[in-house]
């Protein structure tokens, strides 16, 4: 037997203990994955600076298809919904992510803009469409 460092004797106690098994019954290529003695199958440290690069440029490619995709669903999107709100005197539009909110002038062919609501998301944080509007508080 070789001798092993104390770090190694004890990730070799707490896998016998957890596993109620031998270490000496582990595979030869298994043990020093267990006993954490240092050796590993692959160098990995000449490749590092490739995959920060190599990431780098994927980010960069997703990210110019995500805004080609935004940018061409902008120019396609309608209005899809419209809820008019009698006591709170507002009006929402839907269109794709967005919702856009006016109120009503002194006459009724007023509509003045007050602002949108951007890009609305999930409780992911994933944009979405709504494709129901309700309202609520003495709106219905």
């Amino acid at each position: 037997q070789v001798a092993l460092p104390f770090f190694c004797l004890t990730q070799i106690g707490m896998y016998e203990r957890e596993k109620k098994e031998s270490f000496d019954d582990l595979k030869k290529e298994d043990q020093p994955a267990v006993s954490g003695d240092g050796k590993m199958d692959v160098d990995y440290s000449e490749d590092d600076e490739d995959d920060e690069e190599t990431l780098y440029e994927l980010g960069q490619r997703y990210k110019s298809k995500y805004e080609a995709k935004a940018k061409e669903a902008k120019s396609i999107e309608k209005n899809s919904y419209l809820e008019v709100g009698m006591a709170t005197d507002r009006t929402f539009v839907v269109r794709g992510s967005q919702i856009g909110v006016f109120k009503s002038g002194k006459r009724d062919e007023d509509l003045t803009y007050v602002g949108k609501i951007n890009q609305v998301k999930d409780q992911r944080g994933n944009l979405f469409s709504p494709e129901k509007a309700i309202l609520h508080d003495q709106d219905s």
